[in-house]
């Protein structure tokens, strides 16, 4: 071969990248919410971050720094916008290294800006310095990536999938804030409308499930003002924004392929629950009162939409991969929510938070979790709301993992103490799980 036969190092690049193209197709050949669990993979981050490196070394710029965007913001809706994914980090990392000239290097600054300020855990700070920086580096990374304008413009599902996911972070730059901002209302009807246009289901209903847990917060707020007409509004569309929700994820469940999204199962009936306290509250709102009878109605399918999320959380932990720090985060997120609850209900009706503590209790499964009778139960009550500890979870729930067990490649983590505590209950619990195929997540639902 001679000399001018040889490939181009443009042709190289080419080359390289389309390789690492089919690799990665062939671990996600078809669009599921099975297929998000790829980027956990060792694998398929290494294909992707080769992938990306080849890219970012042709003259297509701009194409290069969207599919930058897109799988950092993809890892980062997956997993890094609520606890630390070592993956994102890297992706900056590798991204900062590939840059070629100051439009790149300015392209990862903004993305590290995200990245290093957004807030992760769900008890978000509402200060306002911290989301504008979030949300003025979106808006120049939407601007630099050429996603500004109409969904109708944007050419690919790339682009309306990076449009999407940036468009639910600046949603959440403003819920975060102040929970009557409707500036959050369009960025999440922008969100949709990419989404919808792919006839993403799985990222529909999350988005929709957000839409949701946010006219619950915006209608406690409304509450608080003693504003009973905004209040009723918020219950209304919380209910919509609901059942459209369980109506794609029912649709998922269908798939006899595709396995259940607990989290998004358990996020449903948790909103579903507060929308139920929310109701109580919105009786009371500018000075009319609610029935004993009411209060009671409310609180009934309140907690018991509180114990399925409980339940979809801890199976969670097992489906359809096993426990990591993830699934071990929300399981513990759900278990809190549930106890504040009760907390709430004891400064008022220590009686009545009792019964329904013990009631709960009575559901969960007898061999995981710990032994005590009602006065145990009764005194980490009292005690919640003054030091939160685990007391009063242990006493009602099974336990969480530890972070141990949450360690290692999959495999270890599927032979640690708690997964074998998990298939325990779940071997008693089977029938549960199987009445998800018959799809039941709405408001009058069963599961």
């Amino acid at each position: 071969m001679t000399n001018n036969e040889l490939p181009s190092r443009r042709e190289l690049h080419e080359r390289a990248a389309a390789y690492y193209a089919d690799k990665l197709a062939e671990l996600t050949e078809e669009a599921s919410y099975a297929t998000w669990y790829s980027i956990e993979s060792k694998t398929w981050q290494e294909y992707e971050m080769e992938w990306l490196y080849h890219l970012s070394q042709l003259d297509d710029r701009d194409e290069a720094r969207l599919q930058m965007a897109r799988s950092f913001f993809k890892a980062f809706w997956w997993w890094g916008y609520y606890i630390d994914f070592e993956y994102c980090r890297q992706s900056l990392e590798h991204f900062w290294a590939a840059a070629r000239d100051a439009q790149d290097a300015r392209f990862v600054e903004l993305l590290k800006i995200v990245h290093s300020r957004y807030p992760t855990g769900y008890r978000k700070t509402n200060d306002p310095v911290v989301w504008q920086a979030v949300e003025d580096s979106l808006l120049k990374l939407r601007t630099a990536l050429h996603l500004d304008g109409g969904t109708c413009q944007l050419e690919t599902g790339d682009a309306r999938l990076t449009r999407g996911l940036m468009s639910l972070f600046l949603a959440h730059s403003r819920r975060y804030v102040d929970p009557k901002d409707t500036q959050a209302d369009a960025y999440y009807a922008d969100a949709h409308a990419c989404f919808a246009a792919d006839h993403d289901t799985w990222d529909l209903g999350w988005t929709l499930f957000e839409m949701a847990d946010l006219m619950v917060e915006r209608g406690l707020a409304h509450r608080e003002l003693g504003n009973r007409a905004a209040v009723e509004e918020c219950l209304e569309k919380s209910a919509g924004y609901l059942d459209e929700s369980a109506g794609y994820v029912e649709a998922l469940l269908r798939d006899p392929d595709d396995d259940p999204d607990h989290e998004l199962i358990a996020n449903l009936h948790r909103t579903y629950a507060d929308r139920h306290w929310l109701a109580v509250a919105g009786t009371t709102a500018g000075g009319a009162s609610a029935s004993d009878a009411a209060i009671a109605e409310e609180r009934h399918n309140a907690f018991d939409r509180y114990r399925r999320a409980v339940q979809h959380s801890f199976l969670f932990n097992g489906i359809p991969e096993p426990c990591d720090l993830y699934t071990r985060q929300f399981y513990l997120e759900m278990v809190e929510r549930t106890c504040e609850r009760l907390a709430e209900v004891y400064e008022g009706d220590p009686a009545d938070a009792l019964r329904w503590a013990m009631s709960l209790r009575r559901t969960a499964p007898e061999p995981c979790i710990r032994r005590g009778g009602r006065r145990s139960v009764e005194v980490a009550l009292r005690d919640y709301r003054r030091d939160p500890d685990r007391r009063l979870q242990l006493l009602l729930f099974p336990r969480s993992p530890s972070e141990a067990d949450c360690d290692g490649t999959t495999a270890k983590r599927r032979r640690s103490p708690f997964m074998r505590g998990w298939r325990d209950v779940t071997a008693v619990e089977e029938m549960r799980v199987l009445a998800l195929r018959k799809g039941a997540t709405r408001r009058h639902s069963d599961l």
